[in-house]
């Protein structure tokens, strides 16, 4: 068994941290697709907002295209000016724009996925302000090993507004599972079937290609209508666990749990240091186990009804997002930071993000800190026509008629069939920039990018302290 080891949370609470009061923040946040993270990230958002926290969410998950997504996020991060920024995974992480801004965020990320699969080294741009909790600690080596300064351990949550026991009706189903199919699991399954046991199995459609009498199909799961009904009147929910969670348990375990239902879990070390096995929940150790549990614990009601109630409470003492949430902000706002993040782009890539973070600021009014990303950008990469355009605009609006002439002059240089775009800017009355002229610079280097009068994506804009 492995030695015990107190999550972060865990440890500021028991050393009475956890309450410590600090001001609230502004945050930015996004939504997600996904069978688990939007679901995730609306229960941060919901919390935070519930905590005194100025909350803004971008619905980034309806946009069409990733150009689209880019674009939100940019002017996002510039008209909130958030505190933070936080997510899941890589969910909206954009290094070489926050790394670029006049005030850089702070980045806040709960991993759930193998990082190995998205921790670039473009995420170095923002070492200092950047945290990672990983709810593996078997991944935190390697995040180490990328020279990533901010890396905790800090296992999942439930939120109890959502996963809440059901008023005691009966049980609907002796054994269940809810989850997508793969080998591992269908093998498992499968083994329980010719066993002799039933299982109701709720997930994608892959698992009616395991036609078996004994393994019913219940269609797909809705995590916040279905789920907590699943839970609460399965006499046995079963989790059989990812093999990317290595040391880990799934959210599925907290939610369980936290509806207090009974669950017999396969075995990860996560299960011992955040729980007690025989007390919380049931443990097996392969098929054969798992069957000989399935069969001791239907015939024994009592015991699984103490069991699910000392879970549920393990829960609600240790695994709910309104205790996590604070010690994880306390965390991230206590530490040292370097203001200038640790940038350390490409000319090309650098070029490229400060013309994009430059118009951007342009874009909301924000001349001061428009203007030194432009020429920064021009400094990298003095033939780019759309930066160019961009100060040619930028002195448009700010009224300075010799520095268009002047921007226009290098510009025609460069492209001459611009001459048109060139006599609309000059004959303009006002210190304005036309619709036309927006989609006409964007189409630069997004040539599928449609975007609104005012220059940004239709569906851009942030909302505050609403749970998307």
């Amino acid at each position: 068994m492995p030695d015990r080891e107190e999550s972060l949370a865990g440890s500021l609470r028991r050393t009475g941290r956890m309450n410590a009061s600090f001001s609230p923040k502004t945050i930015l946040t996004s939504t997600a697709t996904g069978r688990v993270i939007p679901y995730t990230l609306m229960d941060i958002r919901q919390n935070l907002v519930e905590l005194g926290h100025c909350v803004w969410v971008q619905d980034n998950a309806r946009l069409a295209s990733l150009d689209e997504k880019i674009f939100s996020i940019v002017d996002g991060l510039v008209q909130v000016e958030p505190d933070a920024f936080v997510t899941v995974d890589q969910v909206g992480i954009l290094p070489e724009v926050i790394c670029l801004l006049d005030r850089p965020p702070l980045v806040v990320s709960w991993i759930y996925d193998d990082p190995r699969h998205f921790i670039k080294p473009n995420f170095l741009a923002v070492n200092s302000h950047l945290h990672l909790f990983c709810w593996d600690r078997a991944y935190l080596p390697y995040l180490q090993s990328q020279g990533l300064v901010h890396c905790h351990y800090q296992p999942f949550a439930t939120n109890p507004q959502v996963h809440r026991p059901l008023s005691d009706e009966g049980y609907d189903y002796e054994v269940s599972f809810v989850g997508a199919v793969s080998p591992l699991r269908a093998n498992v399954l499968r083994q329980l079937a010719e066993k002799g046991i039933a299982i109701d199995v709720f997930g994608d459609e892959a698992w009616t290609n395991l036609c078996h009498p004994l393994i019913r199909y219940r269609g797909v799961a809705d995590n916040r209508r279905d789920c907590p009904r699943i839970y609460s009147r399965s006499k046995i929910n079963l989790n059989m666990t990812s093999p990317q969670l290595l040391t880990a348990l799934p959210v599925r375990v907290f939610d369980v749990l936290g509806c207090e239902g009974f669950l017999l879990t396969d075995r990860r070390e996560d299960v011992d240091r955040l729980f007690t096995a025989g007390q919380d929940l049931a443990v097996y150790d392969d098929a054969e186990d798992l069957a000989a549990k399935v069969r001791y614990y239907l015939d024994r009601p009592e015991e699984r009804d103490a069991i699910r109630r000392s879970g549920r409470t393990k829960v609600l003492q240790s695994h709910t997002f309104d205790r996590i949430l604070p010690a994880m902000l306390k965390t991230v706002f206590s530490a040292d930071v370097n203001v200038s993040c640790n940038a350390a782009l490409s000319d090309e890539t650098a070029a490229k993000y400060l013309w994009l973070v430059g118009t951007s600021y342009m874009k909301f009014g924000k001349y001061r800190q428009a203007y030194p990303r432009l020429l920064d950008a021009l400094r990298l990469n003095s033939r780019s026509t759309e930066t160019l355009m961009s100060m040619t605009l930028l002195a448009h609006v700010s009224g300075q008629a010799g520095s268009v002439q002047s921007c226009l002059k290098s510009l025609l240089e460069l492209d001459s069939s611009l001459a048109d775009w060139a006599v609309d800017v000059t004959a303009a009355r006002e210190p304005s920039i036309e619709p036309a002229w927006w989609q006409r610079l964007y189409r630069l280097v997004f040539s599928e990018l449609t975007v609104q009068a005012d220059g940004t994506v239709l569906g851009w804009k942030p909302r505050q302290n609403e749970v998307v």
